[in-house]
């Protein structure tokens, strides 16, 4: 239009004579309002923070809503409320997200986050798939202490180790100075994946028990757990058999096969786990001589697992709302499986507390202590008074049914953690992130208690 109306003016002052003024030109069509452009489609980024901000909250089903139908199918409702209240027992509450990672690739972006929990800074990593929807999210473990782990003090000089293999899995036997024949202790992971130094942190139970022990004329043999280096070989209906037990067996089977190791004098040391179910492993066992318990559960495991979550929680005085969501899923877990142990069928796809039905039916009725009392072998009991993953209510139960027995021996140290490691205080967390060694005199008990034996 300002074009037109500078155009017109010209030709009204021109030279040429005056004229009619031409009729002035038809208004332009009015355009349409253009619609608003649509909003911007949240970066994966912007999705995975939001994710952190409703885990910060508590708001679990705003979570599930956005799962992908795998994901959906693998955390059914509150099972998210369920494992984020058992990382959060550990770790504190989430406090703050800050940088991210972001790695584009054709199924969808992987974003990491550097999270601040209350008690440690932990990797975030959240899947965003092409639709927007979560395809994965976990919580990364800590990174391995910057500070190298060294031998402890009273390892042997002059040991020596060799690599062996413990069935399909890698495993190392130590072996002291000497020609032996040497009493000799298979070593028996707790729960989890795990190495076969049990390295927890920067601490490494099984391989200061290995090098102390050493030092005393006592061989041991430790091997990687099928959970950590062969977990595709695991049936899907997994029980303590295929995760424990046959392995333990195999690893003894070795050691009566060694020339250097008496095989009338061979040992089973179970840690946690390991503990647990080493009354089991020696009824199926063919050499094993005597049983070493350290931290062994004497209640059902899944009783256990909401007494640490309830634990935890508590130890800075307060219960948070994503910390008691934890708590209610564990004992509706708890709950479920003594409905399994009773006789109930499991439902397509169920896991609880991280492992299927199958498992938790394997072992209904098992009673550790009931069954170590029936055996005829020594055993030897051990026991931190801090500990409470594993606390001196289960001491209890092993004193109550193995106490009056002579050839079984419980002890009990005020000072040690679960790991055997000493300390101060009641005991969290942080003090499994501290390096340290298994107190030397749980090695001289031992040693001790393995060599009397043998002498006879």
């Amino acid at each position: 239009m300002k074009r037109s109306l500078v155009c017109l003016a010209l030709i009204a002052c021109g030279g040429s004579p005056p004229r009619a003024p031409a009729p002035p030109p038809a208004p332009a069509p009015a355009k349409p309002p253009e619609a608003p452009p649509p909003p911007a489609k949240p970066t994966p980024e912007a999705e995975a923070r939001d994710v952190t901000e409703q885990l910060g909250k508590g708001d679990f089903d705003a979570i599930e809503a956005k799962f992908s139908p795998q994901v959906a199918q693998a955390l059914p409702h509150g099972k998210l409320a369920e494992l984020w209240g058992t990382v959060i027992a550990k770790t504190g509450t989430l406090a703050s997200c800050g940088d991210a990672e972001v790695k584009t690739m054709a199924q969808g972006t992987v974003v990491k986050l550097s999270c601040k929990f209350e008690k440690v800074t932990l990797p975030l990593v959240i899947g965003i798939d092409p639709d927007a929807k979560i395809a994965g999210l976990r919580v990364l473990p800590p990174a391995e202490s910057k500070v190298p782990w060294e031998p402890p003090p009273y390892a042997a000089k002059d040991g020596v180790t060799r690599d062996v293999m413990v069935g399909d899995l890698p495993g190392t036997l130590t072996l002291p100075a000497g020609k032996g024949p040497f009493p000799a202790i298979v070593l028996v992971h707790g729960s989890g994946p795990s190495d076969r130094d049990e390295t927890i942190g920067p601490n490494k139970v099984f391989g200061d028990l290995a090098l102390g022990l050493a030092a005393h004329g006592v061989a041991t043999l430790r091997y990687d757990k099928r959970t950590k280096v062969k977990p595709e070989t695991l049936p899907k209906d997994l029980t303590v058999e295929d995760e424990v037990i046959k392995d333990a067996i195999a690893a003894v089977d070795v050691l009566a096969k060694t020339p250097e190791v008496d095989g009338k004098r061979i040992y089973v040391l179970g840690h946690s786990l390991g503990g647990y179910l080493a009354p089991r492993i020696a009824q199926q066992a063919k050499h094993v001589a005597g049983l070493v318990i350290l931290a062994g559960p004497t209640r059902p495991l899944q009783d256990l697992f909401v007494e640490q979550l309830e634990y935890i929680a508590k130890i800075d005085g307060t219960v948070d709302k994503g910390e008691q969501a934890g708590i209610d899923e564990a004992k509706k877990a708890a709950a479920r499986i003594a409905e399994l142990q009773k006789g109930a069928q499991p439902n397509p796809g169920e896991l609880l507390l991280y492992v299927p039905p199958a498992y938790w039916k394997d072992l209904a009725g098992y009673d550790p202590a009931a069954v170590a009392a029936k055996l005829k072998l020594p055993i030897l009991v051990l026991q931190g008074a801090r500990d409470y993953q594993v606390t001196t209510v289960d001491f209890d139960g092993w004193k109550k049914a193995l106490g009056k027995k002579k050839n079984v021996k419980l002890t009990l140290y005020p000072r040690l953690f679960h790991l055997f490691i000493a300390g101060d205080g009641p005991s969290t967390p942080a003090e499994y992130e501290k390096p340290g060694h298994v107190d030397e005199q749980v090695v001289l008990d031992i040693a001790a208690w393995v060599n009397a034996r043998s002498s006879r």
